[in-house]
């Protein structure tokens, strides 16, 4: 596996090295992608063949088959630049797997930078719509060189590529329910987890699963929350009035009321904060009565944050500051990125 990796590796830099001076689509076929598929051992007459059937007529002719063991097990379709219309160039390459592709599980786009791989996971022997792999030979990892062993032709199994697909498929979806978790699954968690399902839970749940989701570089804080360790990104906020308490700055935009903050008596003008009191009453299980915060609480603005412990409407860029005077609105944007 090594020596393939370094072989794989030394001829996608040799490919990209040549790329300028491949103008016209026939060049990047035989200048970027046939020379990859030889690499993974789709060369010879009985494995790759050009210009083969793409339709049960005749007429349309997808640019290469693979064939294995004298069957078609995928189609491979070159275009110049993907990026000139991808809708277009996945609808054709769509109306070559649907019809008379001999039994072909595998659909791959290309444009000898970029690689989509498509399976019919769906529907059988209809291609999905999104491909379940796909990476640019310009800023390829080694674990995508690691994944092409499985398209070489020694080590094809359709039942093996069906199973990558899937699990592609699963690794996508936690992806995108980690990042924006919908509230059914939120209430399953709290449910296993033997906790209430109220608004507040669900937020601080949330809270968790997407930073988990961006963070995958640092391993959880005490409280569960995973957050930076570089000490850059470790910076505390203390309220500006003399209250206790500290903000933490995710960095993934969101705000983060730390666990063992106090929050002051409601004052002010009662209008404005009819929503402290409902976030206040969301997060009950979370404060103790001496109105102490048990856990950590989320917020998506530090206003939201600071009006929540200070009991009154406050202006968050200018309540929160560090433990030398300064306050957020010097160190952070509205997106919640460090300013430079």
């Amino acid at each position: 596996m090594k020596e393939f990796r370094q072989n794989i590796a030394d001829l996608l830099k040799e490919i990209t090295d040549n790329e300028s001076e491949t103008k016209t689509e026939e060049d990047r076929k035989m200048h970027m992608v046939i020379p990859l598929l030889n690499a993974l051992g789709w060369k010879g007459g009985k494995r790759i063949h050009s210009e083969s059937s793409g339709d049960s007529r005749g007429k349309d002719r997808v640019d290469y088959t693979l064939s294995k063991d004298g069957r078609t097990v995928a189609l491979v379709e070159c275009k110049k630049d993907l990026d000139a219309d991808r809708s277009r160039y996945r609808k054709q390459l769509e109306r070559y797997f649907n019809t008379g592709n001999e039994g072909a599980r595998l659909g791959i786009l290309t444009d000898g930078c970029r690689y989509e791989f498509f399976s019919d996971l769906e529907t059988s022997n209809r291609m999905d719509n999104e491909p379940f792999l796909s990476f640019d030979i310009h800023s390829i990892t080694d674990a995508d060189i690691g994944r092409m062993s499985y398209f070489s032709h020694d080590s094809f199994d359709q039942m093996n590529i069906k199973r990558i697909a899937e699990h592609s498929r699963i690794s996508r979806t936690l992806d995108a329910e980690m990042a924006n978790p919908a509230d059914k699954l939120l209430n399953s968690i709290l449910g296993i987890a033997g906790v209430k399902s109220n608004q507040c839970n669900r937020d601080h749940l949330r809270a968790e699963m997407r930073l988990y989701s961006k963070c995958t570089q640092t391993g959880p804080t005490e409280t569960g929350l995973p957050r930076s360790n570089t000490e850059e990104d470790n910076l505390y906020f203390s309220p500006s009035r003399k209250l206790v308490g500290k903000l933490y700055v995710s960095n993934v935009g969101t705000y983060i009321l730390c666990k063992g903050s106090v929050l002051s008596d409601m004052h002010g003008e009662e209008g404005c904060y009819e929503s402290i009191i409902s976030k206040r009453k969301g997060c009950a299980d979370l404060i103790d009565r001496k109105s102490t915060t048990l856990e950590d609480i989320e917020f998506d603005t530090p206003s939201g944050a600071g009006s929540f412990i200070a009991g009154t409407s406050v202006n968050g860029w200018t309540f929160w500051k560090t433990e030398d005077g300064t306050v957020l609105d010097e160190l952070y944007n509205r997106d919640g990125t460090r300013k430079k």
